[in-house]
């Protein structure tokens, strides 16, 4: 085993432990004192989002094939075209539809899958809240992955700036550049949208401090 696989395979491994004992501690946090909700709640989540990444690759994989497959065969049916013809349909309209094709096709091909391992007890049952906390943590990640090019470009002409530095300023200078804005705000709201959302949670489960903010009962015609 190549010792560059292996170091590869450690840092995988270590950071599948790190984000797990983060949603651990975040699910020990939220619910602590909740007697109804274990606190595994988003460790369940975050396995079920690895399950579904995976079951993701598999059918758009598949349904890729049925497109390329499809592509090639109705090629084989029209008449030969010349270049010019050809870059003139693939436009960008068409292979964003190709894309958004492809992308629903599997989303309901997983979706039937998922019903089916339900119904043979294969999957976890989730409620209300694991689908909520399913649904942000898909949010959370796609908007980490939307911007880590630029976050990692950033760093990099960031770090250059703040060690050729001589004052304050300058440093308030680097940080407020343009350039490096979503550098600087893009943790700030993650960080707030997390911690949001844990409050959010405990709110809702009228925990700790938030007891004392639940809803009067509405009294009856009757009384």
């Amino acid at each position: 085993m190549r010792e560059d696989f292996k170091i590869t395979v450690a840092i995988a491994v270590t950071g599948i432990g790190v984000v797990a004992g983060m949603f651990f501690l975040i699910g020990m946090l939220v619910h602590r004192g909740d007697t109804d909700v274990s606190p595994l709640i988003f460790l369940k989540v975050t396995v079920n989002f690895v399950v579904m990444l995976c079951g993701s690759a598999l059918t758009v994989g598949a349904t890729g094939l049925v497109i390329v497959a499809l592509i090639a065969g109705t090629a084989a049916v029209v008449p030969k075209l010349d270049e010019e013809t050809i870059y003139a349909v693939i436009t960008g309209p068409v292979v964003l539809l190709v894309i958004f094709l492809l992308i629903t096709s599997a989303a309901i091909l997983q979706f039937l899958l998922r019903e089916q391992l339900h119904r043979w007890h294969m999957l976890f049952r989730f409620s209300d809240d694991d689908y909520a906390l399913s649904e942000y943590l898909i949010q959370w990640s796609t908007i980490f992955l939307a911007v880590y090019q630029v976050v990692f470009q950033g760093l990099s002409e960031a770090a250059s700036e703040l060690l050729h530095v001589e004052s304050s300023q300058q440093v308030l200078a680097a940080v407020l550049n343009p350039n490096n804005m979503n550098l600087t705000v893009q943790p700030l709201l993650m960080c707030s949208w997390i911690s949001l959302v844990m409050e959010k949670l405990r709110h809702r489960h009228r925990l700790g401090v938030h007891q004392q903010w639940a809803a009067p009962q509405v009294l009856s015609d009757d009384r």
